[in-house]
This record gives C-alpha cells, sequence and structure tokens, in this order.
C-alpha cells in the first residue's frame, strides 16, 4: 500500500496503489472539492481489511506468549492504542467525536479480553500454532512477495526452495528460519541494523510497480562518460532498461549530496547507449528525505523537462509508517 503523488501543471494529483496492479486516482492535493470520494472510500475498505488482519495477527501472537509476558506486552499495548485513538479523531466536530471516544473507551480495553480466554483455549491454540508450521505459511502467501525475493531470502537462510509451482508448495519447501524472516519482513515490517529487510521491502515495492518486468540486481549499466554504474535495481522491458532504483535503508535521512549524486547517475546512464528507454529514477528511503535534497531533485527535474530527448521521470519512495509514500517531479 502506498499514497503516491504526482506533479501536472504545477498541480499535484494524489493517488492510492492498493496492491500490484491496482492505483485509485483520488484527486488534486490542493482542492479537496474535487476529491474523489468514492475512491477514497474504497481506499479505507482496503486499508480497514488489512488492520483487522494485523489484528488478528496480534492476537495469535499475544497468545503464545506465557501469561507474565503476555501481561507485560498488554499492559504496554493498552495505552498505545488509546493514544492512537485520541489522535484519530483531531479533526471530527466535537458531538462526533464525543460519540468516537466513546466507543474508542471500549475498544482501547478489548485487548484485555486476551487474559479471559479459558486456559484450555489457551493452551490449545498456542500448541497449535507452535506445533503448525503452516502458521507463517499462511500468513506470508498472502502477502504476493515476488519470486526473485523468495529465492534470494532462500538463499540467505541456506534454505531449500523447489524451483516451480503454487506459491503456497514453494513456501512450505523452504525451511523454518525462511519463512520467519519472510514474515518478520513483510508482515513486522521489522528493520534490522544492516537495513537488509528494508531493502527487501524496497524491492517488492518496486517488482510491483513494474509487473511483468524483470528486475535485476547490482546491474551494471555503463554511462555516457563512460563510468560502468553499480545499479542496485534496474528494471527492464522487452530486454532494455526502462528504470532505475537505489534504497537508503540506514542512517541519516538523505542529503542533498545524496540526491545530487543519484541524478548525476540517471542522467549519465540516460545519456548513454543503454539508456534510450529509460523513463524513471526511483530514490528510495526507511530514513526519510533531508528537506534540501527534495528541494534539489525538483529543480534537477524541472531543468530535464527542456530537454525532451534525455527526459527522465525522478520520484522519491518514502517508507514510514508500513506503507511507501511515492512523489514524482
Amino acid at each position: 500500500m502506498s499514497i503516491t503523488t504526482k506533479k501536472s501543471k504545477g498541480i499535484e494529483y494524489v493517488y492510492f496503489q492498493a496492491g500490484v496492479g491496482k492505483t485509485l486516482y483520488l484527486g488534486p492535493k490542493s482542492d479537496l472539492s474535487k476529491i474523489k470520494a468514492s475512491n477514497v472510500l474504497e481506499a479505507l475498505d482496503y486499508v480497514k481489511k488489512r488492520n483487522y488482519d494485523y489484528s488478528k495477527l496480534e492476537e495469535k501472537l499475544v497468545l503464545m506468549l506465557s501469561p507474565e509476558d503476555r501481561d507485560t506486552y498488554l499492559t504496554k499495548r493498552i495505552p498505545e492504542v488509546q493514544t492512537l485513538l485520541d489522535s484519530d479523531v483531531s479533526h471530527l466536530s466535537d458531538s462526533v467525536k464525543q460519540q468516537y471516544l466513546s466507543r474508542g473507551e471500549q475498544k482501547a480495553v478489548e485487548p484485555t479480553r486476551l487474559r479471559r480466554l479459558e486456559p484450555e483455549m489457551e493452551k490449545d491454540l498456542a500448541i497449535q500454532n507452535v506445533q503448525n508450521n503452516n502458521y507463517y505459511l499462511q500468513t506470508i502467501k498472502a502477502y504476493n512477495i515476488p519470486p526473485f525475493i523468495i529465492e534470494k531470502i532462500a538463499s540467505d537462510c541456506n534454505s531449500n526452495l523447489i524451483k516451480k509451482g503454487k506459491i503456497e508448495d514453494r513456501l512450505r519447501s523452504m525451511n523454518d528460519s525462511a519463512r520467519k524472516l519472510l514474515h518478520r519482513v513483510f508482515v513486522d515490517c521489522e528493520d534490522d541494523p544492516e537495513g537488509i529487510y528494508a531493502n527487501y521491502r524496497f524491492m517488492a515495492y518496486i517488482s510491483s510497480m513494474f509487473f511483468k518486468c524483470e528486475i535485476l540486481l547490482n546491474e551494471k549499466i555503463p554511462g555516457a562518460s563512460g563510468k560502468i554504474h553499480k545499479v542496485p535495481l534496474a528494471v527492464k522491458s522487452n530486454g532494455m532498461y526502462i528504470a532505475v532504483a537505489l534504497n537508503k535503508s540506514k542512517g541519516y535521512p538523505v542529503s542533498k549530496r545524496e540526491a545530487i549524486k543519484f541524478y548525476e547517475m540517471v542522467d549519465d546512464i540516460k545519456k548513454g547507449e543503454h539508456g534510450n528507454h529509460l523513463a524513471e529514477g526511483i530514490l528510495g528511503s526507511s530514513v526519510g528525505f533531508d528537506g534540501e535534497a527534495l528541494v534539489t531533485l525538483e529543480k534537477l527535474s524541472e531543468s530535464r523537462k527542456k530537454d525532451s530527448k534525455n527526459k527522465t521521470y525522478l520520484k522519491t519512495a518514502n517508507f514510514e509508517n508500513r506503507v511507501y509514500s511515492v512523489t514524482q517531479y
């Protein structure tokens, strides 16, 4: 899921990307009167369903904890839910806000019902989740993870993986470590000190943007200057490069210097012999963007519009709150 914006004639238009091959146009960012309410409601239904799925996963995981650990977790979790509810009603009218908060107070304490489950039910469900290897498999297979990422994670975890077959069969052929890693990366959206998990998610996102295209990792592409650029992610269609992408997964937000370096790489590749069909350069970040970096990219992108022969769209993809927010310059 992601909310993206595209600029046209100085106006920003907002889109909601629900998944692979499904994008909803929401309307102009600056004029709420022209927002397509039906599409916004459809997007909200999609988000609500995903939130429900996450809540059910949380419930199952909580039941796997010992009573002591469960109490510790829920003691911390309940105030978080209440804080979320409070922040969600900031734009409501006073009368509606009061009704919402009344329901919110009930919802905030809902997790405590887990404590009241019959001991036999808790025990049976915990044993079932631990013993049944399908637990991770069933949640992972709903995420449409690209095959090349499944293959890479299997390799990183020294896991077996059948070459062909249904996604469920391929996941079942993996070892527990590989399935748990897929779960941590795509379901829990965890991060690791080296930024590897964030890069996995970025790869999956780029793959969803270019459905049925060839995704290449660490591709070496020569530029017009003669320099060989090692591109973390390159996209090919019919044998031609159509996009290049890289992601900053740890450290400080993307700086002005890094933005310029990215632009220069895209520009050099575009002007080289392999850049005839290059249409997009995507700079991703899991650590945010410095304000100067975004301003610089916008200015550099504007300068390219005068050169129709070497026109390439620049995009930023910022991962925050489990979704990518994409802006086209």
